[in-house]
């Protein structure tokens, strides 16, 4: 049996990145994230790889609120709408995720990231108390469960999806 994934059209990309939120972080600068998924799910951090932006997590959107996961998807630093720092290091970006997540009130998440955004979920599983957090992922994916090819003015599916598939099944939340 084939699995395909949903497909997402950019008027919808659009309609969703309309509920764009930002956070002035401790050293003010701005983080920018959206929320995807189910409201109220299993919370999931997501970091995209490069040369991307939290508009990337609309392509879980789907498989996430079939899934019951809540998608946090920010811009990592001088990505997006979120600020660069100047001598920022990597192992930074766990303190910013610290401080999303105390926004968000989160007591405890997981963290995936592919590609560029591997890098992300390894500072956090590094630099965040353990009681915290789930790394589910850290690694790019290959795209074998997609073949469905994708409408007229719509994004195809991606890599992505087929990670947010898996997660329940390995027990990351």
């Amino acid at each position: 049996m084939t699995t395909y994934a949903p497909t997402i059209s950019l008027q919808e990309i659009e309609h969703l990145d309309r509920a764009r939120q930002t956070l002035t972080l401790s050293d003010n600068r701005k983080l920018a994230f959206n929320l995807y998924g189910v409201e109220d799910g299993k919370p999931m951090f997501y970091f995209h790889g490069g040369p991307s932006s939290r508009l990337e997590g609309a392509l879980l959107h789907h498989t996430a609120i079939e899934r019951g996961y809540r998608v946090i998807y920010p811009d990592r630093p001088g990505h997006g709408y979120s600020d660069m720092k100047v001598g920022y290091q990597i192992v930074d970006l766990a303190k910013d995720v610290q401080e999303l997540a105390q926004y968000l009130k989160l007591d405890r998440f997981g963290v995936m990231g592919t590609s560029g955004g591997g890098p992300p979920v390894i500072a956090c599983a590094y630099a965040l108390p353990i009681s915290w957090i789930l790394p589910c992922s850290a690694a790019g994916l290959r795209q074998s469960t997609v073949t469905q090819r994708p409408q007229k003015n719509s994004v195809p599916p991606t890599v992505s999806w087929p990670v947010l598939e898996n997660v329940g099944r390995a027990g990351c939340l």
